[in-house]
């Protein structure tokens, strides 16, 4: 999901025209939870199949 939203706030910042500055704000916040989400998907581990492969 993570990726998602980090893709959707770049094509909203990357769109050739000139968007309203609420759309470019909104951009900036899916960035960043686009980045916040993607982080913590990364640092997550589910320790069944850690104790699993022991």
């Amino acid at each position: 999901m993570g990726l998602v939203l980090l893709a959707i706030s770049g094509t909203i910042a990357g769109l050739p025209v000139a968007v309203p500055a609420v759309l470019t704000q909104i951009a900036g916040y899916l960035a960043v939870a686009g980045t916040v989400m993607s982080g913590i998907s990364q640092a997550t581990v589910d320790t069944g199949e850690m104790a699993k492969s022991r």
